[in-house]
């Protein structure tokens, strides 16, 4: 017999900050009034039961026969099957079968809810967890803040806000989280010709999603827009309430975690994370006193693609060259592509380009291998680098470009202290290196501090704490109440492929596209 409890009145008034099982519209979804709602399934007597029969299931002339046959909520969890119907009085099949499908969703009602009060409240689970709840809560704060003043002046993220903004604008997803499921739309426009990205970073996205809710903590009902790009579309004087995994001063989206902390590639955060404890370092002071850089030649894309002109200004260009003119301090060069299509034809086909690019290609190295050098640099390719935590974590001192991008977890990482400034044109980068060769201690202090910063901060159980924070504080500014209706998917993790259930749902072939 399974004792499955329904708790939902109790939080039909709008949960949107706090840490209390928030079980989203559950009776008022299946009808069910005050009385039934404050009292367990299981504890429900013969006239409960009769008020259900009666209210929800619509069927008034059976409810007398429920209580002459004392049907009660004990009954109703062991099973009824037809017969038992036809003994209580119900001789209609049609009738009987309607009885056990509302009686099918009010058990997996109750199984939901059972499932939502259990999950553990934000604050115990970053009690839990250490995780830095007056960073992430500075961060969310100054993110927010355009939503929150314009919400205190009665202009609230309504949903037809949401809806004006997400019928115009490419390369978005709209989510929606609702009682402890995962929905997603999509608005049909193209992204920057990129063929298969609604599948592709459709899955991305949901599967972090997906993880947050598989976490352990209690989660709100929210509906928000997530941007499938890696930088952001929101400028302050047109804000639109996007989430998005980078930004500048001058852009109004929404900072959350980047998805690549589930990647398990070793050049991504989640690779490293998951796997740096197998790999055997060489000591600081062993390793080589050069810095190593290795990476795309990103800098164009195809709205503003790279021209013949000023291509060698771009900052990762700038590197390569420093590298040539300083090869005893830097080992720079490219190892691939731009995935953003941003060399343009013309560039391309140009055979000075072609030569210059091709003498600054270089092999590619594993994150073991790059943790041999003692030194190691991060600079800008289309917007911001997602390389940076790994960085941090491989025990090497990291030269950071100073960047007029930044992330959700910028705010608690300390120059000098966790990395080494540099400056966004790259003019100081020689001397910082002759510098740092010179003081090893120095150095190799700022490399343990920064790895035990990230092993503590950027864990995933951290990215969950901060996610789901942010959450529970856009849900405050928000005047669109989650409720899945037309045009939605629902996701279900685990039991297919997120990736073949966008496609199905899309009219593509399963594994189709990148």
């Amino acid at each position: 017999m399974r004792a499955w409890w329904i708790f939902a009145c109790v939080h039909l008034l709008g949960n949107s900050g706090s840490g209390e099982a928030n079980v989203t519209g559950s009776c008022k979804a299946s009808a069910l009034s005050g009385s039934l709602c404050e009292v367990s399934v299981g504890a429900w007597t013969a006239d409960q039961v009769s008020e259900w029969i009666s209210d929800v299931v619509g069927l008034t002339q059976y409810g007398d026969a429920f209580v002459q046959q004392d049907v009660d909520g004990q009954t109703l969890l062991a099973g009824l099957t037809l017969a038992d119907l036809k003994d209580v009085g119900i001789y209609s099949l049609g009738h009987r079968k309607r009885v056990l499908r509302s009686l099918t969703e009010l058990l997996e009602l109750a199984e939901r809810q059972h499932a939502q009060a259990q999950l553990m409240p934000l604050e115990e689970f970053e009690l839990l967890h250490a995780c830095p709840v007056e960073s992430h809560s500075k961060q969310i704060g100054e993110d927010l803040q355009l939503w929150r003043t314009g919400t205190e002046l009665g202009n609230p993220v309504t949903r037809e806000y949401l809806d004006d903004i997400f019928e115009a604008t490419p390369c978005l997803f709209r989510f929606l989280i609702y009682g402890g499921q995962l929905w997603i739309r999509f608005n049909g426009l193209s992204c920057v010709d990129h063929p298969g990205w609604e599948e592709q970073e459709g899955s991305y996205f949901a599967g972090w999603l997906s993880q947050l809710l598989r976490s352990g903590v209690r989660v709100p009902d929210v509906e928000f827009l997530v941007l499938g790009r890696d930088r952001p579309i929101s400028a302050l004087h047109d804000p639109a309430p996007i989430f998005a995994v980078s930004k500048t001063r001058s852009h109004a989206d929404i900072l959350f975690p980047d998805p690549d902390a589930l990647h398990d590639r070793q050049d991504t955060p989640g690779g490293c994370l998951q796997e740096e404890s197998t790999f055997s370092r060489t000591a600081f002071e062993d390793r080589k006193p050069i810095l190593l850089w290795r990476g795309s030649f990103a800098g164009g894309t195809r709205e503003k693609p790279m021209r013949l002109g000023d291509y060698k200004i771009l900052p990762r260009a700038r590197l390569v060259q420093l590298s040539e003119r300083y090869p005893e301090l830097i080992d720079a060069g490219f190892q691939d592509g731009n995935h953003e299509y941003g060399v343009p034809p013309k560039v391309y086909e140009n055979q000075a380009f072609n030569d210059w690019h091709t003498s600054h290609k270089k092999s590619k190295l594993s994150y073991l291998e790059q943790t041999e050098f003692r030194f190691l640099a991060v600079v800008d390719g289309v917007s911001g680098t997602n390389r940076f935590p790994c960085m941090l974590l491989s025990g090497s001192t990291v030269f950071k470009q100073t960047s007029p991008y930044y992330q959700w977890y910028d705010n608690m990482l300390v120059p000098w202290k966790h990395f080494v400034p540099v400056s966004y044109d790259l003019h100081d980068l020689p001397a910082l290196v002759e510098a740092a060769r010179k003081n090893l201690t120095q150095m190799g202090e700022m490399a343990a501090e920064a790895r035990k910063h990230l092993k503590r901060h950027f864990s995933l159980e951290g990215k969950f704490c901060y996610m789901t924070r942010l959450l529970m504080a856009y849900r405050a500014v928000s005047f669109a109440p989650p409720s899945p209706g037309s045009g939605w998917l629902r996701l279900a993790p685990g039991e297919v492929d997120l990736k073949a259930q966008i496609q199905i749902s899309l009219g593509r072939p399963v594994g189709a596209g990148p």
